[in-house]
C-alpha cells in the first residue's frame, strides 16, 4: 500500500521534471509540484485500496498517469497534446476492447462517449471549456460509461466552479483568464474510480 503510494509520487516527480525540461516555459513552484506529485500518489493508494492486484488494476494505473501528463501540460501551457491525446485513446479504446472480448456490452462505452462529446461540444461551443477539454471528455467517457462518465463531468464541473469562485472572493473582482480545465477532469476521474461518490 505504502508502495503504491511512493510510486505514484516518484512519477509525479520524474513527470514534472522531465514536462519542465521539455516545455521550458511556466514553471511549477515547490508548493505546486508536492501538490501534483502527492494528488498521483494519494490516487494510486485510493486505487491499490479500492481495487486487487490484477490486470484492469494496471491499466487504471497506466491510464491514470498518462491523465496526469496531460493535466501537468494543460495547467502549465493550457494546451493538450493531439499525440498524447491519442495515446489516451489508445489505452481507454483498448480497455473497451478488452472488456467487450470478456463478455461486457459495448453499448454503456460507445453510449458514455458519444454522451459526451456531445454535451461537452455544447459546452465548448458556449466557450465554457476548449476542443481539447472535449476529447478527453469523450475518450473518458468511453472509458467509464454513461453513468461514470456524466457523474465526472458533473464533479469536473463543480471542482472547476468551486475554483471560480475561490478565485473571484480571493482578487475581489472578475478575471476573464484561461483556466486549465484538465486538472480538474484528473480529480474528478480519480473520484469516480475510487468510488467516493455513488451514482
Amino acid at each position: 500500500m505504502i508502495f503504491s503510494f511512493l510510486c505514484g509520487v516518484v512519477l509525479g516527480y520524474i513527470t514534472i521534471k522531465y514536462t519542465e525540461k521539455v516545455l521550458k516555459e511556466n514553471q511549477l513552484t515547490f508548493k505546486q509540484r508536492r501538490f501534483w506529485e502527492i494528488t498521483l500518489g494519494a490516487s494510486y493508494l485510493i486505487f491499490y485500496k479500492e481495487n486487487s492486484f490484477n490486470f484492469e488494476f494496471l491499466i487504471l494505473y497506466v491510464i491514470t498517469y498518462i491523465l496526469f501528463l496531460i493535466s501537468i501540460i494543460d495547467f502549465k501551457t493550457k494546451n493538450i497534446y493531439f499525440c498524447i491525446t491519442c495515446i489516451f485513446f489508445l489505452f481507454c479504446g483498448g480497455h473497451t476492447f478488452i472488456s467487450f472480448l470478456d463478455g461486457k456490452s459495448l453499448m454503456s462505452y460507445m453510449l458514455g462517449a458519444v454522451i459526451m462529446l456531445g454535451v461537452t461540444y455544447i459546452l465548448a461551443f458556449s466557450r465554457a471549456i476548449g476542443l481539447g477539454d472535449v476529447e478527453i471528455f469523450t475518450i473518458c467517457g468511453l472509458y467509464l460509461g454513461v453513468y461514470r462518465g456524466i457523474l465526472m463531468l458533473a464533479v469536473s464541473m463543480i471542482l472547476c466552479g468551486g475554483y471560480g469562485i475561490f478565485k473571484i472572493t480571493k482578487y475581489k473582482t472578475l478575471r476573464l483568464e484561461r483556466v486549465a480545465f484538465v486538472p480538474f477532469i484528473f480529480i474528478s476521474f480519480v473520484i469516480v474510480n475510487a468510488n467516493m461518490i455513488k451514482f
